[in-house]
């Protein structure tokens, strides 16, 4: 298979292609996953009843090695693939070629803070939306998704420091990886490219990865670290660092119900739910990380990469 095979098709015929692709391949890994789950754990992936019965250990290890399958499926090799068939230099493409490098990393690093005290801000706004402008059976549809989600990822946590570990691998380092690789690898370059408009591309991919995700109630929080995401992408021409920053805060949020479950963390402590003061620390921060990076922006590199 030669590199950049796909390279004569347009931008939107590029977009298509790949939705297809991870349509495709999201298909096979979950009939694979399916045909490993019911002899390895005993499980009926096709049952609904089994599946919610978030007290089997079973069921549990199922839904754990079906979502990182989910995620190597849908995300990862669909990723790598098209950026094998659609560019010449596919590392370039991805904006993976080039090493992270200290400095940058630290300020991102830092920059991570400002991210959660805004998130926890949208989150909170998210929370208190009218929705009375919908039907009451749509309604009720939300908030029961929203609720057997929490109560899945509650019975995902665990209390062991070995569940922890393993959780950090599926629920934070391999969503990181895939769902960059997806959105500000190939989304955000395609669609730049479709519409020479790069910041469209940004806030149009914040969009695909908040709705995508399929959590109404959460839907703000991952509008804004869509577009955080996207922008220190932009900023920094490597997709490691945004990378870095999906991965802490899946990290820091398995952390905190790890915590809680255990019981070493009170789920009412000052840093889980921000105040002004922590508002007006994270725009002081967030403006010198931002001033920082634009200092080095690597924008005009990126058009290059985009609209070429």
């Amino acid at each position: 298979m030669k590199n950049g095979a796909l390279q004569y098709l347009t931008p939107w015929e590029k977009i298509v292609l790949f939705i297809a692709l991870c349509f495709l391949s999201s298909l096979l890994f979950g009939l694979l996953g399916a045909s490993i789950a019911s002899p390895l754990f005993g499980v009926d992936v096709y049952n609904s009843n089994e599946l919610s019965n978030l007290t089997d250990k079973d069921v549990i290890r199922t839904g754990k090695m079906l979502n990182f399958l989910f995620h190597l499926g849908t995300f990862i090799l669909p990723s790598v693939l098209f950026a094998k068939l659609g560019a010449f230099e596919p590392n370039d493409y991805l904006l993976t070629k080039k090493r992270p490098q200290l400095k940058p990393l630290l300020i991102v690093t830092l920059l991570f803070f400002t991210i959660i005290v805004f998130n926890d801000w949208f989150a909170s706004i998210n929370a208190q939306l009218d929705l009375s402008f919908i039907s009451k059976d749509l309604q009720e549809d939300i908030y029961y998704n929203q609720a057997i989600r929490d109560k899945s990822i509650y019975a995902y946590i665990g209390t062991t420091w070995r569940s922890f570990g393993l959780n950090i691998f599926l629920l934070a380092i391999i969503p990181a990886i895939g769902e960059e690789l997806v959105f500000r690898g190939v989304l955000q370059n395609l669609i730049a490219k479709a519409s020479q408009k790069i910041h469209l591309s940004v806030w149009f991919t914040a969009f695909l990865f908040a709705f995508i995700h399929f959590q109404f109630m959460d839907f703000l929080p991952r509008f804004f670290l869509g577009a955080a995401f996207g922008y220190v992408v932009i900023l920094t021409g490597k997709i490691w660092y945004s990378m870095l920053l999906h991965f802490l805060n899946n990290a820091l949020a398995i952390f905190i119900l790890f915590g809680i479950r255990k019981g070493f963390i009170d789920e009412s402590s000052w840093w889980i739910n921000f105040g002004a003061v922590h508002l007006i620390i994270a725009i002081v921060i967030g403006g010198f990380a931002i001033y920082t990076l634009s200092k080095n922006s690597k924008l005009n590199e990126m058009k290059g990469i985009y609209f070429r």
